[in-house]
């Protein structure tokens, strides 16, 4: 499912940089993204969901996680999978 993904923090440094996914799941992520990423670094993204029925608005939820795989696609492009260990809405305090 392709789906607008903001990667926040990689390994504990800012980096905002919005990408999109490939595949989701309920515990993974498979997204692009225009640099290398460590296998095994910390990531913290927001992964925007289509608007709901009631509000018309989308759905975004934050994420903390870690790599699993990264794969160089093309000189620009890499395939990041990622675990996702804890989420949160966004706005929750």
């Amino acid at each position: 499912m392709r789906l607008p993904v903001m990667v926040n923090r990689c390994n504990g440094v800012d980096c905002a940089k919005s990408t999109f996914s490939r595949d989701v799941s309920s515990s993974g992520i498979y997204f692009y993204f225009d640099s290398a990423m460590d296998e095994g670094a910390a990531i913290e993204f927001t992964l925007s969901l289509p608007p709901d029925d009631v509000l018309h608005l989308p759905i975004r939820v934050n994420y903390v996680g870690k790599t699993i795989r990264v794969r160089q696609l093309t000189n620009s492009v890499f395939g990041v999978a990622a675990v996702m260990e804890s989420y949160g809405f966004a706005g929750e305090a």
